[in-house]
């Protein structure tokens, strides 16, 4: 938990501080007088959506290296807790540095491809005149379908048990549904947290 919180502050950090620059330039560049050509005729809006969704790929590169050393840390240690019934100490011992390590080569490309494509998604979604909630529902839906394989995968690795195609959308519906409400939750806590600033 502590460690899906700090992700998401740094997340957070990640798209303010974007959001601050963009608005920064946006002051700058209507200050700037557009030789001739480009000021002719309204800007493309799929150039707007594209750049928004670069920033937040951005965001969620930024923030997937952070959580893919806190999971190598982790996940094994927590799996073994919770899913091995090892005591705390145990779970400790039974995994080495060289372990964690090993770990940290599947964490960052995994959330390499996980957290850029989530971010990507609600980004692209926040362009289109739909509620928070669909928005949420819309984008959880998408991720787990398109990224469970890449969690399963990364799990399995991280208990040593052997990766195969028939388990890689074990859990599906559980995943699901908890993807949905934290894209919900974040979308409403996101307006929330813009509106207060």
């Amino acid at each position: 938990l502590a460690q899906a919180i700090l992700v998401q502050a740094v997340l957070a950090h990640a798209i303010l501080v974007g959001t601050q620059e963009r608005l920064q330039s946006a002051v700058v560049f209507r200050s700037v007088r557009l030789p001739r050509v480009m000021s002719k005729g309204a800007a493309s809006p799929f150039a707007g959506i594209g750049v928004e969704v670069l920033n937040a790929m951005g965001a969620g590169a930024y923030a997937s290296v952070i959580q893919a050393a806190l999971a190598a840390l982790g996940e094994p240690i927590v799996n073994r807790v919770l899913v091995k019934r090892m005591k705390v100490m145990e779970a400790m011992d039974d995994v080495s540095l060289a372990m964690l390590l090993d770990f940290f080569k599947t964490t960052l490309p995994t959330n390499f491809l996980k957290f850029p494509f989530f971010e990507a998604i609600n980004a692209f979604c926040a362009a289109l005149p739909i509620s928070p909630s669909t928005r949420g529902i819309f984008t959880g839906f998408v991720f787990t379908t398109a990224t469970l394989p890449v969690t399963n995968y990364r799990y399995r690795k991280s208990m040593q048990l052997e990766v195969n195609w028939g388990n890689m959308y074990e859990a599906y519906f559980p995943t699901l549904i908890r993807d949905i409400v934290y894209s919900i939750c974040r979308n409403y806590c996101t307006i929330w947290t813009l509106a207060a600033f």
